[in-house]
């Protein structure tokens, strides 16, 4: 009964709590002047990059879960849907179109309120603040993935929110406060499965926490933390319901192998080695683009914020760290699977507050700190701006996310203004793994070509796609859907050909015998006629004998 009343009234409580929250925690400006300015900046570098061209995992993403059926959001064929992602734009793209910021205002929007939720978290162990979100809105992996349409932002997002809600348990009185915290980590699970791998230090954070906060009452601490466990359980599950559903059952999402061909549990022999080599690449992979002596000055302020936080006695905040590295590693160890690098950018946000504490205590013990201040803003805006619009930003995050084809649009323009009175049918191969991109813009600006022998349909409205939702359900539901897929029908023979390939590739006899999609004897002897060239890439016409 007291948790329906909490529900039922939490509505009208949330909104009071926020405003009161924001009122403390982010006003009046002259007291959160710099916040305020790293807020406006850290928006600006991101509106810049929200129209860049579709990548390739996001854009695969868009056609094969958001585009179309409402349902497919919930048809887990890979880890590559982000299925509470792909529900929040499924919204965005309904309300706002289907338009790139669309499909990335959910990362967007996730990637500035982080930024009230970091600066927040620090205000409540005592830092000031400032640098944490300085560091946030410069990050270059940060900037990537508030601009890209997949969750790897909206994990961040509630993980701090996660962080906050823990924050405001430290004596685990209330019963309906650790259920609603359950919740929270079920969404978090929902977002992204890998999530566990953060979501199991959590835990251990609660843990520690509850037991140092309540050493009297050992089983009591125990208890509340099983129910926290329990419930996060039992809401993921329900969560999951519909996906499993849709899916075909729990054995087809963790039985395709097509779909988790990286996640495989290695051997001991092997274990040690890898793991070692997965932290020197995640560390590789989420720093880069940032010069090594601004990494080796927040490595000293990390440690300087270590000691801080052991000085004041801010024990909750200091257990935070070995809670997140036991977790983890309890996963880790107990499956030896090791996830994709990118996971670990959860840790990004937690290194900026112990730096930020470290930054704090110097500034608390220095005069001058206000000029200190003003050289640091002026650095940041005057100093680092200028390299996030230009192509040295562009060539770091196609280093973090090589999967870009940025001339993806104009290639697909080009193509349909040069057959837009012609009857004949095309076939676009593209080579790269870039596929998802040319088809994504083949079907953004209603090209009438096939990619790959598979047609791409626009589809506007519920009564013309009635069939497609028929045949996804068929898809679903294990029975073999009406094909639209003509790789293996004569009509392709009967399609003018043109290829796509990077500029890097070769040329097009190379690519057909390297893997090209159609790569046997009758393509090769083809002639080629190289038709259109950018920086990035060529298109080829393969003409016909």
């Amino acid at each position: 009964m007291l948790l329906v009343k909490s529900i039922v009234r939490s509505p009208a409580h949330l909104f009071e709590d926020i405003a009161r929250d924001f009122r403390k925690n982010f006003l009046p400006f002259k007291e959160h002047y710099v916040f305020w300015i790293a807020i406006v900046i850290a928006s600006a570098i991101r509106t810049f990059y929200l129209s860049e061209p579709m990548r390739t995992d996001e854009a695969s993403s868009a056609l094969n879960y958001i585009v179309g059926n409402p349902l497919r959001v919930f048809y887990y064929s890979g880890p590559n849907n982000h299925v509470l992602y792909s529900i929040t734009t499924k919204v965005t793209t309904t309300l706002m179109g289907n338009d790139l910021v669309g499909f990335r205002f959910p990362s967007f929007f996730s990637g500035i309120g982080s930024l009230f939720l970091i600066y927040r978290i620090c205000r409540r162990f005592g830092n000031n603040g400032n640098l944490s979100v300085f560091l946030f809105a410069f990050w270059p992996s940060l900037i990537l993935y508030s601009t890209n349409g997949r969750g790897y932002s909206l994990s961040i997002f509630i993980s701090l929110i996660i962080i906050t809600l823990i924050q405001e348990l430290t004596r685990f009185q209330d019963q309906v406060s650790l259920i609603k915290l359950s919740i929270v980590n079920a969404l978090y699970l929902f977002a992204i499965p890998s999530n566990l791998f953060s979501l199991a230090g959590l835990l251990v954070w609660i843990g520690f926490a509850s037991i140092r906060n309540d050493s009297s009452k050992i089983k009591d601490s125990i208890s509340k933390l099983t129910l926290v466990i329990t419930c996060t359980i039992l809401a993921t599950c329900i969560l999951y319901l519909p996906v499993v559903i849709m899916t075909g059952g729990v054995g087809k999402i963790i039985g395709n192998k097509d779909a988790f061909h990286d996640v495989v549990r290695l051997p001991w022999d092997q274990f040690g080695k890898e793991y070692y080599q997965h932290i020197i690449e995640s560390f590789h992979i989420l720093t880069l683009g940032l010069p090594s002596f601004i990494l080796y000055l927040i490595s000293i302020l990390i440690f300087i914020g270590l000691f801080s936080y052991f000085y004041r006695r801010a024990y909750l905040a200091i257990l935070l760290i070995p809670s997140l590295i036991i977790g983890s590693n309890l996963i880790i160890i107990s499956t030896r699977v090791l996830p994709y690098e990118r996971t670990w950018i959860y840790l990004l946000p937690i290194a900026f507050v112990f730096a930020d504490e470290g930054c704090t205590y110097l500034f608390a013990r220095l005069r001058i700190i206000r000029l200190i201040r003003i050289t640091l803003l002026s650095l940041m805006l005057f100093v680092l701006t200028p390299r996030y619009v230009g192509g040295t930003f562009r060539s770091t995050i196609n280093s973090i996310d090589p999967g870009s084809l940025p001339d993806a649009p104009s290639a697909i323009k080009f193509l349909k203004g040069q057959i837009i009175d012609s009857t004949e049918n095309y076939n676009i191969i593209v080579g790269g793994g870039l596929e998802a991109s040319i088809a994504f813009y083949n079907w953004y600006f209603r090209a009438p070509f096939y990619i790959n022998g598979l047609k791409i349909r626009r589809i506007d409205n519920f009564a013309d796609y009635y069939d497609h939702i028929k045949s996804d359900f068929a898809k679903f539901m294990g029975r073999k859907p009406r094909s639209r897929d003509l790789r293996n029908n004569n009509e392709v023979k009967k399609l003018k050909q043109i290829i796509i390939i990077r500029q890097n590739e070769g040329d097009i006899s190379d690519f057909t015998s390297k893997g090209g999609i159609y790569a046997n004897d009758d393509f090769i002897n083809r002639k080629s006629n190289l038709i259109y060239q950018t920086d990035n890439l060529k298109i080829y016409e393969l003409l016909r004998n």
